[in-house]
């Protein structure tokens, strides 16, 4: 599986070529922008078209999460890569950005790609 460098509540992603399900470690990190160090950790596992927030930030006009959508896994040259389709958004009033609770509640479905 390919390697590429997670955001940074992502410590690491792994395939299950079973179910091809994927399993997240998160893990806090440093706020790219803020600096703020975000301490805690949890593991998920995620089907096919599952979505979840892996960012978040709190503002008084509304919060702004960031999310991944798991499309699946795709393999070119003799490569596997996961598809993830990355997508945000902006809630219409501020709210609290604690994690993991908005990891775990973010969690919800994108629709299939067509083929």
């Amino acid at each position: 599986m390919a390697q590429t460098v997670h955001p940074y509540t992502i410590e690491d992603i792994t395939h299950d070529p079973i179910n091809d399900a994927i399993t997240v470690t998160f893990k806090g990190g440093t706020h790219p922008v803020t600096r703020e160090r975000v301490v805690f950790e949890y593991v998920e596992t995620y089907s096919v078209n599952e979505s979840f927030a892996f960012r978040c930030d709190e503002s008084e006009g509304g919060s702004y999460l960031v999310f991944y959508g798991y499309l699946g896994v795709e393999r070119k040259n003799g490569t596997d890569y996961m598809r993830l389709l990355h997508y945000d958004g902006t809630t219409h009033g501020s709210m609290p950005c604690i994690y993991p609770d908005v990891i775990i509640h973010s969690r919800g479905s994108i629709p299939p790609a067509e083929p």
